[in-house]
């Protein structure tokens, strides 16, 4: 089940967003701390994919980012740590109606075509930026 976060960006700046992903011990049972505990995902051998959109049904999508184009890097991949790094020219682009737009996104673990972890989804809202220096 994927976690509900909202991503907060101001346009124009560098944003990091660490991540770590725990799994229950026996995913068919309940949580609990003795008996079924969360454990770190090992993460070694997967992609991690994430996609933003305006909206869920339009095919454009606002921003990419995978560990292919270096937007998600595994920085503790045994103990299912990574990170989101995003950089200023990856919100240009966003288009506003208002002092913020407002999309949506989710993360993917993939370890093969047939195992896909949805991780967390939610808004992303980028903030209009204002000062825009040369």
């Amino acid at each position: 089940m994927a976690v509900q976060y909202n991503i907060i960006v101001p346009q124009g700046t560098t944003k990091v967003i660490p991540f770590q992903v725990t799994v229950l011990t026996d995913p068919l049972s309940p949580f609990d701390p003795q008996t079924n505990p969360r454990v770190p995902l090992d993460l070694t051998s997967a992609s991690i994919e994430m996609q933003v959109r305006q909206t869920y049904n339009t095919s454009t999508v606002a921003l990419t980012a995978t560990t292919l184009n270096g937007k998600f890097t595994k920085s503790d991949a045994i103990n299912g740590l990574f990170e989101l790094r995003l950089l200023p020219t990856d919100t240009t682009d966003f288009k506003f109606n208002a002092a913020q737009a407002s999309y949506y996104y989710d993360i993917e673990v993939r370890f093969s075509e047939s195992n896909i972890i949805r991780i967390a989804q939610g808004n992303f809202v980028v903030q209009r930026e204002i000062t825009r220096l040369a």
